[in-house]
């Protein structure tokens, strides 16, 4: 028997009702400072038919899914879609059309550049013996295009998750998929995530304004960690209480660092910095910016924080003090990656 959460697209109401210092935190771009020069990338959130490529590994019975794809496109456009196998150099380069990805790290290419990018987490243990995931990726390497994965371990994932998505496509008036993020697990991987929702309420009241204090840091620092919990877990099984996990967090963290840039700056500095957690951040923002259930306000507030995070990064001691040109050890390229 498997666990099915379907991730459907509702506003979703999270109320932010910590005391003390985490009630400033929580609050929208009338109590912060938003970085007036950041604004938040255009979205488009649908995913055309027309014209899209469908990726496949070079198997028989992954390529059969394939077909059915092109077929019931075929059947609702009147257009061929293309159907290629895994593109060595779009691994490198990536890819700018809108795309259907079907497989997992091991058996499509493609799909494994997606995962060195956290934007897929599929191999041979998640989603798992049977299960799927279905996602939307919003123009994931800044050239356009949206790419839309089905994610699977196996071949009878695969065929779940095709099934599915040729239902949505099925049921669409127009020649679109909406976004997506819908996830079929079995029960012994959504056991995983059992009991790991934090108390938002009492990470984000830990936070304050101050300097030269790392035990105050490390509340910020909690914080950035619960968003990446949150966010990874929310990504991986569509749950929506890790969703409103994730967006209160998320909220109170951008409230704090953009009402207290400086205070902010130091506190992300300090010797167990953001790095550790920094590309995770950047690149679950990058998945779920796409699902609809923030405001166009709430995303320049948190836009503008995560400039802010990135330019506290930029200032790590260890960058700055690096020579431009020289062996590179641990505490100089995690920053730099990150």
């Amino acid at each position: 028997m498997k666990k099915i959460l379907i991730f459907t697209i509702l506003i979703i109401i999270v109320h932010l009702n910590s005391e003390l210092f985490a009630s400033d935190f929580s609050q929208s771009a009338d109590t912060t400072t938003i970085n007036e020069g950041i604004r938040p990338r255009n979205l488009q959130r649908t995913t055309n038919l027309e014209g899209l490529t469908i990726v496949v590994p070079d198997e028989p019975e992954w390529k059969a899914l394939a077909n059915d794809l092109q077929n019931i496109i075929k059947g609702k456009t009147n257009r061929i879609v293309e159907i290629s196998i895994p593109d060595p150099m779009k691994f490198v380069n990536g890819w700018a059309e809108n795309t259907i990805i079907l497989g997992n790290l091991g058996n499509n290419k493609q799909m494994a550049r997606l995962y060195g990018m956290r934007l897929s987490y599929a191999d041979a243990v998640y989603p798992g013996k049977a299960g799927y995931q279905l996602s939307t990726l919003i123009n994931p390497f800044g050239l356009g295009g949206n790419t839309i994965i089905i994610a699977a371990s196996d071949i009878t994932g695969a065929k779940f998750g095709t099934e599915r998505l040729l239902n949505i496509i099925k049921d669409q008036k127009d020649f679109v998929i909406p976004w997506l993020l819908e996830v079929n697990i079995p029960v012994i991987t959504s056991n995983y995530f059992k009991d790991n929702i934090k108390n938002e309420d009492l990470l984000l009241a830990a936070m304050k304004p101050v300097k030269e204090n790392e035990l105050i840091a490390d509340a910020l620092l909690a914080v950035l960690a619960g968003i990446k919990s949150s966010g990874e877990y929310f990504q991986l099984t569509a749950n929506p209480e890790y969703f409103n996990n994730y967006k209160k967090l998320l909220l109170g963290y951008a409230s704090f660092v953009n009402k207290y840039p400086s205070e902010a700056i130091y506190q992300l500095g300090v010797r167990k910095n953001m790095w550790i957690q920094g590309e995770k951040l950047l690149q679950n923002w990058s998945v779920i910016e796409g699902s609809g259930l923030f405001s166009e306000i709430e995303r320049a507030n948190i836009v503008s924080a995560l400039y802010l995070t990135c330019k506290a990064n930029y200032l790590d001691n260890y960058l700055v003090r690096a020579p431009e040109s020289a062996p590179r050890w641990n505490h100089e390229i995690f920053p730099a990656l990150s």
